[in-house]
């Protein structure tokens, strides 16, 4: 799933609003944004569509197509424009390089921190007056350490 990101239909209007007559490609979800007032006639071609996206699109006289359906009508790519989501979107990106041992992190602590080098840090903050803003570097030259 990591490789096949979805996208909303609010970006893909926005990123092809210069090229009209193309087809979006799209390998992943085509997902509805409930935001949208006006959506243009699109030709959409995804692996999935979710209902929202697929009857804004039909009824404001576009098409969604299958990989399939896209080999016949384009079988070159020729006006095509391949389209894909954020891949950081995912939850699972909000646990991942997260600071634990920042102070003031705003990250998903699943990622616990070890008592001992914590607790060293604390001491040595406060025998040092030293801000917390340099943790990481001490914490990987604790972590070498030993």
């Amino acid at each position: 799933r990591q490789n096949r990101p979805a996208i909303s239909l609010a970006r893909i209007i926005r990123k092809t609003q210069n090229t009209s007559d193309k087809i979006v490609v799209v390998v992943g979800t085509v997902t509805c944004d409930n935001r949208l007032i006006k959506v243009p006639k699109l030709k959409v071609c995804a692996l999935r569509c979710t209902e929202g996206a697929r009857s804004a699109i039909l009824k404001n006289g576009g098409s969604v197509l299958t990989f399939e359906e896209l080999a016949v009508q384009a079988p070159l790519g020729q006006n095509t424009v391949l389209l894909q989501g954020r891949r950081t979107a995912r939850e699972t990106n909000k646990t991942f390089w997260s600071c634990w041992f920042t102070k003031y992190s705003r990250q998903n602590h699943s990622l616990e921190p070890k008592t001992g080098i914590m607790k060293w840090l604390e001491a040595e903050e406060k025998a040092e007056d030293i801000k917390p803003r340099f943790r990481e570097y001490r914490v990987a030259v604790k972590l070498k350490q030993g």
